[in-house]
């Protein structure tokens, strides 16, 4: 019996060690980091994409937004997640859509993810809707192709290419229209890369001196082009258009094409 006891009244001493072996790691869970600055594709006279790539996919992420200084908090969107991975890590690609917008009128937003705002003490980013369709409104835009290289240089940075997105941020400019061939030298999800990784022929795209200079305040319209034909997925994922596409007429798939004047069939961008 004295035996027995001593093993009974030992079991809840087990069971807290257990549970206090276990907290630690519940209660310092790692906090999400954002690994994609936010930039804005899809955008209308009434809606928005905003995407952007964290370190986890749960919970996932929110867009706080409302009109530009009346507070960036009014409203919240729901996210979409997409699991990719980028020169050998994995992260997630979410993209959120912003709905009911006034036309040609200016917004501002905020990440947050797990209790943690994304942006930090970064300001948060403004961006203007498109004008109503009718408007004899002036406008400029900016356009861009045969980018997001930084391959030959022996520190991975193409200091010429950061230097034109910068000039494109401050230039006024309502959106970019981009001419095929965003990422070399094949448009993989290392080639866009991230805020993190870097090297020849990573993060050309989403290098902090790259494309989070214009993406997250000016949006981008990106058609594919040659370079990334074979990572469709990449680029679906990196450019999410499909409501302009569909207003406008278009597919936004890769369509099969066969045998024209003796080529080889293949699947090319719409």
């Amino acid at each position: 019996m004295p035996h027995r006891r001593s093993l009974l009244t030992g079991v809840p001493a087990v069971l807290a060690l257990i549970f206090n072996l276990l907290q630690p790691a519940t209660a310092h869970a790692q906090a999400p980091t954002l690994l994609r600055y936010p930039y804005l594709t899809d955008i209308g006279a009434t809606y928005a994409v905003v995407s952007f790539a964290s370190s986890t996919v749960s919970p996932h992420p929110t867009v706080a937004w409302g009109p530009a200084g009346q507070g960036c908090a009014q409203n919240v969107a729901a996210t979409t997640a997409s699991a990719i991975t980028v020169n050998g890590v994995g992260e997630y690609q979410f993209r959120a859509q912003l709905s009911g917008l006034a036309a040609n009128h200016q917004y501002c937003y905020r990440l947050l993810q797990a209790g943690v705002d994304l942006l930090g003490s970064a300001p948060s980013p403004v961006f203007a809707t498109g004008q109503a369709s009718g408007s004899t409104a002036g406008f400029s835009f900016a356009v861009l192709g045969d980018w997001g290289y930084n391959g030959g240089t022996s520190n991975g940075i193409n200091q010429d290419q950061a230097n034109l997105l910068g000039k494109i941020a401050g230039s006024g400019a309502r959106f970019v229209v981009g001419t095929g061939d965003n990422g070399y030298p094949s448009g993989s999800q290392a080639n866009y890369g991230d805020l993190v990784q870097t090297g020849p022929n990573i993060s050309a795209v989403y290098g902090p001196q790259y494309w989070k200079k214009v993406g997250a305040n000016i949006p981008a319209f990106m058609p594919m082009g040659n370079h990334g034909m074979t990572q469709g997925n990449a680029y679906f994922a990196n450019w999410p258009e499909a409501q302009t596409t569909t207003s406008s007429g278009g597919r936004y798939q890769l369509d099969s094409y066969c045998c024209v004047d003796g080529t080889n069939p293949g699947s090319y961008p719409s």
